[in-house]
């Protein structure tokens, strides 16, 4: 066999290795987008439950172990990512200085009578911490007041999330109830 017969017989594998690399890679997109898109209507419900099963399902599906790591920001910019398509009814904003300290995302409504969403994030180093930790989020968010921009703007329906992770597996807790009388954390 000739030395360009071969190369053609790489070339039409590769070819074929890339097509298949591409349909592949176009239906897990087009599943995780069902996933994201699932995930955004369920926290915009306040369906927390389902929120919090849809994100549990997006990180077992999408990413290895070895890619989350043990640092917040991995998780911090996995669900900004999520959340920026919301920005035709959000103002999303990330890592900003309210009250005393700084929210992790805050999700503005541009219409003042829908909810506002502050989300604190949390990286435990023991599974068995998850939902201590992901209360103790909340309880940040109140006592550093990163809600006092949005009670300045005239928003009333603030609803407080706080997310722990450990490795792949999560735990989320929320208050909605102003003032904050979360039965839950108090």
């Amino acid at each position: 066999m000739k030395k360009q017969d071969l190369d053609n017989i790489h070339k039409l594998k590769d070819s074929e290795f890339t097509n298949l690399l591409h349909s592949i890679s176009f239906k897990s997109k087009k599943n995780k987008d069902k996933e994201s898109d699932k995930l955004k209507e369920k926290v915009l419900k306040k369906d927390i439950i389902s929120f919090e099963n849809n994100l549990q399902k997006i990180l077992e599906l999408s990413f290895s172990y070895y890619d989350i790591g043990t640092e917040e920001k991995f998780y911090h910019n996995f669900i900004l990512g999520i959340v920026l398509s919301l920005s035709d009814k959000y103002y999303v904003k990330s890592n900003r200085e309210s009250g005393y300290g700084r929210y992790d995302i805050l999700l503005e409504p541009r219409n003042k009578k829908e909810t506002a969403f502050i989300l604190e994030f949390k990286v435990v180093k023991e599974e068995e911490d998850l939902n201590k930790v992901s209360k103790e989020a909340i309880e940040q968010i109140i006592n550093k007041k990163y809600d006092i921009q949005l009670k300045e703007r005239g928003i009333k329906d603030i609803t407080l999330v706080g997310i722990a992770f450990f490795k792949k597996l999560l735990k989320v807790n929320t208050c909605g109830e102003w003032p904050w009388k979360c039965s839950k954390i108090c």
